[in-house]
């Protein structure tokens, strides 16, 4: 067995590692919360948080499996294990097929450009939307989708960011966002002055492409 898998098989079956797993089990909701959020989708597959930690903890600690811990790169195994979690995630999303519109305006059959704004698809079931209000929704879940990946790289290795960002999906209060997280809650108020100003930064045109290099992956 390699060293990063003993290392993180010691510390899992150690007085650490039910509380580690808990952890994961928690973040690996979030993440999932928020993938299903801009997606409507649930986790595909039949597979729920719970199971997606299992399996990245198997494949962590099976000698052939082709997970490993590099704790020279990443010296907290919560932390190498979160971005595991959120990677196993991700691909599982990217297997959703959902068709990308190249622009938000769309040309209908009536020769009529409208958009998103046209139709009031966010206040109905999406079952209950027409074919062109799918489209726009479609349209508009997937630049949400697009500019959250992008928040994420932004914030990657910097976990309490991380955390803040996730937990806006389900709060505004930054005392709900500190008991949640368990960060101070002055960390709270300048983790999201930081989120603010990478969200600022993040321009309408790179969502777009990012939305488009994601169809085409």
């Amino acid at each position: 067995m390699p060293d990063g898998k003993q290392r993180a098989a010691d510390i899992l079956h150690g007085p650490e590692g039910q509380e580690t797993y808990f952890q994961l089990v928690r973040y690996a909701e979030r993440i999932a919360r928020i993938y299903g959020w801009t997606t409507d989708a649930i986790l595909p597959g039949g597979a729920s948080p719970k199971s997606v930690v299992n399996e990245v903890l198997k494949r962590l600690l099976d000698p052939n499996g082709p997970r490993n811990w590099d704790e020279k790169k990443e010296p907290v195994l919560l932390i190498a294990l979160k971005g595991m979690v959120r990677s196993e995630i991700g691909h599982l999303y990217d297997r959703i097929e959902e068709s990308l519109i190249e622009s938000v305006n769309i040309a209908l059959p009536d020769g009529k450009e409208r958009t998103g704004d046209f139709f009031p698809s966010t206040k109905v079931h999406p079952g209950e939307l027409n074919p062109e209000q799918h489209l726009l929704r479609q349209e508009r879940t997937k630049l949400e989708f697009a500019a959250m990946k992008l928040v994420l790289e932004e914030v990657k290795g910097k976990d309490d960011l991380e955390l803040v960002f996730l937990a806006l999906y389900d709060t505004n209060s930054p005392s709900e966002i500190g008991a949640t997280t368990g960060l101070p809650i002055e960390r709270v108020y300048s983790a999201r002055r930081e989120l603010d100003r990478i969200v600022a930064r993040i321009s309408r045109a790179r969502v777009v492409r990012a939305a488009r290099e994601e169809k085409k992956s």
